[in-house]
């Protein structure tokens, strides 16, 4: 199964090395530099995981699932954070997001936890 990901972060470095590791294992990837341009690219496409970075200009990665999750209940989301309080954490949960993951992090880190997750989508 193909799968789509969106992965948002105001860090142009980080998404490009993401999106090509990802494009490597297989994934189709989409980016989107913040939290408004990732809810045009929800309009039309359709997105298996949603991978957002939590600190960004303008909305931020809590808003961007809550604006998601309004209309897609299901999408399955990892957090990458550099500021991640235990508040954070809660609130992060309690929108539904399965992973966690604070930067700086490996590659592999990531990785797993995409697997983790899409793994458990290709068994539904």
């Amino acid at each position: 199964m193909n799968f789509k990901i969106l992965l948002v972060d105001d860090e142009e470095t980080l998404r490009y090395v993401l999106k090509e590791s990802l494009a490597g294992e297989g994934y189709n990837v989409d980016v989107a530099n913040d939290g408004f341009q990732a809810l045009e690219c929800f309009k039309v496409t359709p997105y298996d995981l949603l991978i957002t970075d939590l600190r960004m200009h303008g909305m931020d990665g809590l808003q961007l699932i809550r604006e998601i999750k309004k209309n897609n209940l299901h999408i399955n989301v990892i957090i990458i954070t550099a500021y991640g309080s235990g508040e954070t954490i809660k609130e992060a949960m309690s929108l539904g997001v399965i992973e966690l993951i604070h930067k700086p992090f490996k590659l592999q880190e990531i990785k797993d936890g995409i697997t983790r997750i899409l793994c458990g989508l290709s068994q539904n």
